[in-house]
């Protein structure tokens, strides 16, 4: 028997010949449940769930994202130092969308394009006759 390849090394990610998957077989078959939610989805749905509050005094129904929130700008306002580093970075992280979709607003109207058009085109021309100062 003349066989000069060497013998398969069976190893971590490297399982034996006979145990790989067949071509065109999956190795999920069956695949996700219909019905099953993804954890996205029931983070979301539990996030809009209401629940009942007692504030001044007053009983009132919000959403559980609201409380989360009201609990932590209220931990951060008493000096709790584990939460005003997160209220920080969660309202520079809005601040910056915030800033964002103004910026991506500022030239949405038609006039304000036109202008810009003017302002590069008189750019163009005075560095194409090279009077730029």
């Amino acid at each position: 028997m003349a066989n000069d390849e060497k013998p398969y090394e069976v190893g971590y990610g490297k399982p034996p010949v006979s145990e790989r998957f067949k071509a065109g077989q999956s190795g999920n078959a069956k695949g996700r449940p219909r019905g099953a939610k993804s954890f996205d989805t029931v983070i979301a749905k539990e996030l809009a769930m209401r629940v009942e509050i007692t504030e001044n005094g007053k009983r009132r129904s919000i959403t559980k994202r609201e409380a989360i929130g009201k609990q932590l700008v209220n931990k951060a306002a008493s000096g709790d130092p584990k939460f005003v580093p997160i209220l920080l970075s969660e309202s520079r992280r809005i601040e910056e969308k915030q800033e964002t979709r103004v910026a991506s607003t500022t030239l949405a109207a038609p006039e304000d394009a036109l202008v810009m058009k003017s302002i590069l085109a008189r750019l163009r021309t005075r560095l194409r006759d090279g009077d730029v100062e």
